[in-house]
């Protein structure tokens, strides 16, 4: 493979100056990075569970809507009317379908790589354990199960068995969209 070589020698093949060549290198090396970039991204979970961009409760330490004190909220919410579809936000398999305590009903993801994610509060569920998922897929419809206050999504990435910010994903996500 020429790009591994001396750009003398890739100089010499392409009939063009070293410097030149040295420059053909760096793009051949940008571009490949870009593309591997690019593989990456398309199986991690940067899509948006919902349409709506609107959050009802961020990441973080907040005020516990039940007992009034703070606590840790392990992930996003994101309201919506009932049965709103909620969508996979990267591609995986189905690893846990049912209740979880405070979630309700509960789907879970497993993108591979230790990376998980969480959608909580369902009112009804779409897919099952062992289905292979594509993004945008549709887990369910928004509802009230659980530890809820209202109909929302609530939306958690756990990597290697801790809750992660599903923020940064987000905005990741939106990054690799607008440059590609």
């Amino acid at each position: 493979m020429i790009e591994g070589q001396d750009p003398r020698a890739l100089a010499a093949v392409l009939d063009v100056d070293p410097a030149f060549a040295e420059r053909v290198q760096h793009a051949a090396g940008d571009i490949s990075a870009a593309d591997a970039l690019d593989r990456a991204a398309k199986d991690l979970p940067f899509a948006r569970p919902t349409p709506d961009r609107e959050e009802s409760s961020s990441y973080g330490v907040r005020i516990d809507p039940f007992t009034r004190r703070p606590a840790f909220h392990s992930g996003l919410d994101f309201p919506g009317g009932r049965l709103s579809p909620i969508a996979a936000t990267g591609p995986g398999v189905v690893s846990f379908v049912g209740q979880r305590s405070g979630y309700g009903n509960t789907v879970e993801i497993d993108h591979g790589g230790g990376l998980k994610t969480r959608y909580g509060h369902l009112a009804t569920v779409a897919v099952h354990v062992g289905e292979h998922v594509a993004v945008g897929q549709r887990v369910g419809g928004m509802g009230s199960t659980g530890r809820s206050t209202g109909t929302h999504l609530h939306y958690e990435v756990w990597l290697n068995g801790r809750p992660m910010n599903p923020e940064r994903y987000l905005k990741a996500g939106t990054y690799v969209r607008e440059a590609g």
